[in-house]
């Protein structure tokens, strides 16, 4: 959790002996490499066992201590227990740790305002195990995780393609060579954008102007790379007078198997799918009879 304000709170940490003393060698060893840079930041890992404990000085702000999520597991065992105020980098709605468009007010919540967000969460989290491995290194820095779901969540919302997350992978692992690689150019021949990107991952984790930059910026790249990428329809169903229309030029049959239809059981279907970038026009709609229209869903599924 992190406070930037002058409100008091408390922070509290339990563990076993042999975990926060690992955990007080983590913090010295972050410390410790922090006093030898000029913006004072640092990291320190100590493992015990199965666990390894990660801490990293990230500037010299009082009143900031945050517990940040870095994997999927994590992320569903934790978000149960608390749950932090954040506001939408879209819409500036609450979000409870950035990993959800609904806000758990406390930990204390009913058991299905609980259940609901839990549900979100997973919906949210799977999208990010089509584009992520378990222990992605991509992931490995704690301030990728945040930034990274609300890019995969922002381009599944306003884009669609058969290969969306596959693209997306590619996409992040060439997007951080390509940063490296421009660290090595000499100064004068770097890609201003890119190290501006660099700048905000280090002075603005979490900051909401910080992470609008910052997944722009990644979204400009992306499409100059994949320009085949096509904008969602933002109309997906088909309005009772064009369901008429496509039941009529139909020849008021399934467009697959033939049986005849009556108006009101046919399946208004997309030949393109809209999940994957089709418009919801009579040019693009066929009437399905509710097997075929089922078989053709789990192809998309």
């Amino acid at each position: 959790m992190s406070s930037s304000d002058a409100t008091p709170r408390k922070f509290k940490i339990e563990g076993s002996g042999q975990t926060l003393e690992a955990l007080a060698q983590a913090i010295e060893l972050a410390l410790r490499a922090a006093r030898t840079t000029p913006d004072r930041t640092g990291a320190g890992s100590v493992s015990r066992g199965p666990l390894t404990i990660e801490v990293e000085a990230i500037d010299s702000e009082p009143n900031r201590l945050r517990y940040v999520i870095t994997s999927i597991d994590d992320a569903v065992s934790t978000i149960a227990g608390w749950a932090e105020t954040k506001r939408c980098i879209e819409c500036e709605q609450p979000v409870a740790l950035l990993f959800d468009d609904a806000y758990l007010e406390s930990s204390e919540g009913d058991g299905a305002e609980i259940d609901g967000l839990r549900e979100r969460i997973d919906k949210g989290l799977k999208s990010l195990a089509r584009v992520f491995s378990k222990k992605d290194p991509l992931l490995k820095k704690q301030a990728y995780a945040p930034l990274y779901y609300l890019f995969v969540k922002l381009m599944e919302r306003e884009y669609a393609d058969p290969q969306l997350y596959s693209h997306l992978k590619k996409f992040l692992e060439k997007f951080h060579a390509m940063r490296e690689q421009n660290l090595q150019q000499p100064e004068d021949e770097r890609d201003a954008v890119l190290i501006e990107f660099g700048r905000l991952m280090q002075q603005g984790t979490n900051d909401l102007n910080s992470l609008k930059d910052r997944i722009s910026i990644l979204r400009r790249y992306f499409l100059l790379d994949h320009p085949e990428v096509a904008l969602r329809d933002k109309k997906r169903v088909f309005s009772e007078e064009e369901r008429l229309a496509i039941w009529i030029l139909s020849g008021q049959q399934c467009a697959i198997c033939g049986v005849a239809l009556e108006l009101a059981d046919m399946q208004a279907d997309h030949q393109k799918q809209w999940a994957y970038g089709g418009p919801t026009s009579l040019k693009n709609g066929r009437a399905l009879c509710e097997n075929c229209n089922l078989q053709e869903s789990q192809k998309v599924a």
